[in-house]
């Protein structure tokens, strides 16, 4: 099968950001009193396309993101980041995860704790 695009796209157009959006993803995010706190994220990446691009390897974004540890720190970013820009071979890449985290807070009146959103 022709790998389209790998070829030379001879348009001469440059796009900021092509990628996926919007995939629930399962992730962990460190909590500093529970440990660890399971969420799904709404995870959106992207890469810069240079004008000689003709295109991405669309599935190359989810090897990455099922390549690295569910935990979501900032080490791990730095590195899904940098894996996008070497696998997708880019200048540039962006991720940006959207997901729920709640944290536990006690009742000012009665004491109880409670999860917060």
């Amino acid at each position: 099968m022709r790998d389209v695009q790998s070829e030379q796209d001879k348009r001469n157009i440059a796009i900021d950001k092509v990628g996926i959006n919007s995939l629930s993803w399962p992730i962990q995010v460190l909590d500093r009193y529970n440990g660890i706190q399971e969420t799904i994220a709404n995870v959106s990446l992207s890469v810069f396309l240079p004008r000689d691009y003709r295109g991405t390897h669309m599935s190359r974004f989810i090897e990455v993101l099922a390549e690295q540890e569910k935990q979501v720190t900032f080490h791990n970013m730095e590195n899904l980041l940098r894996m996008l820009q070497e696998r997708l071979d880019a200048d540039e890449a962006h991720a940006d995860f959207d997901f729920p985290y709640f944290i536990t807070k006690k009742a000012p009146v009665s004491g109880a704790l409670g999860r917060m959103r």
